[in-house]
């Protein structure tokens, strides 16, 4: 019997596209799943609700007051009854193989707390297709450091074990638009993270979105970084790189911070690269020196 997994889409004001992903989830060719939809407190004329309501027992539906999508996310895991949890936004669009892929890459891995991922493609309102997304297929050791630097990864195009969450947490729903980038970067600290190399997510591009309407949207990515900087170690950089694919990727990491004018992040970077080779002092020093001379140029 093959395992259980419940696709959770949640809705908040979503009528315009929530039919379309729900039936993009119905459509799987992988049988043994549910589909939830968690409406986050929708005030749009009960035009959310009456969407799901009208799919009868083809879904589970639950109606919870408005705190935001972590929220949403966390009320899909706790009510969901799956081996396996999938997200799905309420505009985006799974391809029919999205689920029995992954599942079929999961079963061919060792490990039972691995995270699957996959490529993808950029649609518009219309679902014109605008871009597709290739991803590398990474050694895990180097996930945590790629994501970091590129967010280039669809938070639909994972399926994740429900031992997961149990044993990294659930969504933190503080976060209003960096939740989802939160908990892959937890996650990436201590789970393999393997891909799926197939284009199995349509991720949908348009003015209604909800990260575009968060104002603190920068900011709360700022923190997040600044955060997850000071989790970069020796160790961690020698597994991955030699001493100068370590230069590189750091300075990557700062011209990053440095277009994006994020000031603290770059001298929260500069202190943890001091740390790091502190037993390199020269080096250190001569790297640090570099950086501050590039953004001297930078920001003139």
């Amino acid at each position: 019997m093959y395992p259980k997994v419940s696709i959770v889409i949640p809705v908040y004001n979503g009528s315009n596209y929530l039919s379309r992903a729900i039936d993009s989830a119905l459509a799987q060719d992988y049988k043994n799943l549910e589909v939830i939809v968690i409406n986050d407190g929708s005030n749009d004329n009960l035009a959310s609700e009456n969407i799901a309501l009208s799919y009868g027992d083809k879904i589970k539906y639950f109606y919870k007051e408005n705190k935001g999508v972590a929220s949403a996310w966390n009320k899909g895991i706790e009510v969901s009854t799956g081996d396996f949890v999938s997200f799905l936004s309420h505009d985006d669009l799974y391809a029919d193989n999205k689920i029995s892929c992954q599942i079929n890459k999961f079963l061919s891995q060792n490990d039972k707390n691995c995270i699957i991922y996959s490529n993808w493609v950029i649609i518009d309102e219309n679902e014109v297709e605008k871009q597709q997304i290739f991803l590398p297929d990474l050694e895990p050791s180097k996930f945590f450091l790629y994501y970091l630097l590129e967010q280039s990864l669809h938070g639909c195009s994972l399926l994740i074990p429900k031992t997961v969450f149990a044993l990294e947490g659930n969504f933190d729903e503080r976060l209003q638009s960096t939740c989802d980038y939160d908990f892959i970067l937890r996650a990436a600290e201590r789970r393999n993270f393997i891909l799926c190399p197939e284009i199995l997510v349509k991720g949908r591009k348009h003015e209604e979105q909800y990260t575009y309407k968060i104002i603190t949207h920068n900011e709360e990515r700022e923190l997040l970084f600044i955060k997850k900087i000071q989790s970069i170690s020796k160790d961690m950089l020698n597994n991955t790189f030699n001493v100068s694919e370590q230069f590189k990727y750091l300075y990557s990491l700062f011209l990053k911070f440095s277009q994006m004018d994020y000031s603290t992040a770059i001298l929260v970077l500069l202190s943890q690269i001091s740390k790091i080779y502190a037993k390199d002092e020269n080096i250190a020093s001569q790297f640090i020196y570099m950086l501050v001379q590039d953004l001297s140029s930078f920001r003139k």
